[in-house]
């Protein structure tokens, strides 16, 4: 399912305005036909909050996209410098992987005491790498509920 704002906002406004809007309601509603009118008209307005929230949320989304590709592909750049641009992330983690091999496979042979001689902050480096280049993706896919 992932993390919706939109259903946190509706919980939210279920859990604390409509147990209060229920409680009051269950003082001045006299009839059963009053109630169930009430509820159909509750059950209404949250569904519609709801769904300005996701609206809202949406165009919010759109509006970062735009404003980042605006960022990413400038007008007036050649494609030269576009592919440029577009090459550090990648060369810098072809970089990592090749310096993280090289310590492990030293001389041809396979070290694992190497791995042990690698300091904590050169592993935290190789895992900001990894993880911005691999783990945006992936956190991308499981919020739009994508699996695998």
């Amino acid at each position: 399912m992932g993390w919706d704002p939109a259903n946190i906002a509706g919980e939210i406004a279920k859990n604390t305005v409509g147990k209060l809007v229920d409680v009051l309601a269950g003082r001045f509603l006299q009839s059963e036909t009053e109630r169930q009118k009430f509820e159909i008209e509750k059950t209404k307005l949250l569904n519609d909050f709801e769904l300005e929230t996701m609206k809202a949320l949406q165009e919010q989304e759109a509006a970062f996209r735009d404003s980042v590709n605006v960022y990413e592909n400038p007008a007036g750049l050649s494609k030269w410098m576009l592919n440029f641009r577009a090459s550090v992330r990648p060369v810098i983690t072809y970089e990592a992987a090749i310096l993280l091999n090289y310590i492990i496979i030293f001389g041809g042979k396979i070290d694992w005491e190497n791995i042990n001689k690698i300091p904590a902050q050169v592993w935290a480096i190789f895992l900001v790498i990894f993880g911005f280049w691999f783990g945006g993706r992936a956190w991308a896919d499981v919020r739009n509920g994508k699996n695998g």
